[in-house]
């Protein structure tokens, strides 16, 4: 077998769905073939592993390569699978097509193409679904395609474009010709610029940064709800490849739709809490430091509890109210603390101690910043809030530098207690 997707159960059936790619090297048979593995529970007496599998067979193409594929079973138990697909010529657009099933996988559908105007290349394509017909779709797109298929990895991985997030959904996904929205954007701003690892080229390829870090899923009120990675402040894991700050890896990031059609009926329009904007607040007491298996308590000097950005001219003021910052006391050496944004910054300590004596104390940072990038929007349906991760999710490398690293405001920066 070649590539496989994500195992789903039937709420109806009770059976096990996971799609796949019927080979390794598409490229040597000349094309590839989407398939679906279905399995179910028998007694043992006739089977020692306790289940009875069959694989049905859902789409084949010749000429072009099927690089990621993910499926989805509504409540009514009908099945939808979904993949990109993607030319030898790898120069083509990667496209996406999707086919459902329904009558428990038996059979499919003839593929159908979903419609992205304006993205060229669109991989790592994850659906959701909720009552009967009714589909979420998340993918990183861009408008980019391969420039040369005779050099690099091929495909997505050696894509010179800026990526986002994209959206889309039906409402009649069992229909002869299902209405899909138009893509949204739903990463607020692109997410990753160059390559990206997939198919055909492998995980080694782009600049091992982004890879298959997506995935969606139905919230309790039929909304979605979808994770992936923001590898805007990264620039590569790979020694000599645009690495110049050692090895950054992507952000974990999240997004919920807060309006807008959701997946189920019985709540056909999502009612969310509004997005924020330009501030953010955070309930304390969460900044736990997880690794090994164990739990620590919370650590008040990396319990971000708000942060806000405003305009001055052509300046950024970024705040951040932490819990206590007693620990990060001036020390008599001078050092130099870096904030990574769109832009950058840097300064000098505040000349008096930071001692908190346990209250919430802010931090301001004055950032200059370079030319804007521009970000794309669209509008859609559905309509979405974005978080970030929690500030517990810090390395353990970067933990003991971010308890004694002296801030270090700009000009018009300020400290305040």
């Amino acid at each position: 077998m070649g590539l496989f997707g994500n195992a789903e159960v039937s709420p109806a059936t009770h059976h096990v769905f996971a799609p796949h790619t019927q080979g390794a090297d598409a490229l040597a048979r000349g094309g590839d073939e989407v398939r679906v593995a279905r399995c179910g529970p028998v007694p043992f007496s006739s089977n020692a592993s306790g289940l009875s599998c069959v694989d049905r067979h859902v789409a084949a193409v010749s000429g072009n390569y099927f690089i990621d594929l993910a499926l989805a079973i509504d409540r009514a138990g009908h099945v939808y699978v979904v993949w990109s697909q993607l030319p030898f010529d790898t120069t083509g657009d990667a496209e996406l097509f999707w086919a459902s099933s329904k009558d428990d996988g038996d059979t499919w559908t003839a593929p159908k193409p979903i419609s992205t105007p304006g993205l060229r290349t669109n991989v790592f394509p994850w659906i959701a679904a909720g009552d009967s017909g009714r589909l979420d779709l998340a993918w990183y797109g861009t408008s980019s395609v391969d420039p040369d298929s005779t050099a690099g990895c091929g495909g997505p991985g050696d894509v010179q474009g800026d990526w986002g997030v994209y959206f889309t959904q039906t409402l009649d996904g069992l229909s002869t010709a299902p209405d899909f929205t138009a893509p949204s954007l739903v990463s607020e701003h692109f997410v990753h610029r160059g390559g990206i690892a997939s198919a055909p080229g492998g995980k080694f390829c782009g600049n091992g940064v982004l890879g298959d870090f997506l995935e969606l899923r139905v919230g309790l009120q039929g909304e979605a709800n979808i994770v992936y990675a923001d590898s805007n402040n990264a620039n590569g894991v790979y020694p000599g490849l645009n690495d110049p700050n050692g090895g950054q890896l992507a952000h974990p990031m999240f997004v919920r739709q807060n309006g807008g059609p959701g997946l189920y009926e019985s709540q056909p329009l999502i009612q969310g809490e509004p997005p924020a904007t330009n501030s953010v607040r955070d309930a304390g007491g969460d900044a736990t430091f997880d690794a090994g298996g164990r739990v620590s308590r919370s650590l008040r000097n990396l319990d971000i509890r708000a942060c806000s950005i405003a305009k001055r001219g052509r300046r950024l003021r970024i705040t951040l109210k932490i819990t206590d910052l007693r620990s990060l006391a001036p020390h008599a050496r001078r050092e130099t603390a870096t904030l990574t944004s769109s832009g950058s910054c840097s300064g000098s300590a505040p000349r008096r101690p930071i001692h908190t004596a346990g209250r919430i104390c802010s931090l301001t940072w004055s950032l200059r910043t370079a030319a804007a990038r521009a970000s794309g929007s669209a509008k859609a349906r559905a309509q979405f809030s974005r978080r970030t991760p929690r500030a517990s999710r810090i390395p353990a490398s970067r933990v003991s530098k971010a308890r004694t690293r002296e801030p270090r405001p700009a000009g018009s920066g300020s400290v305040s207690r």
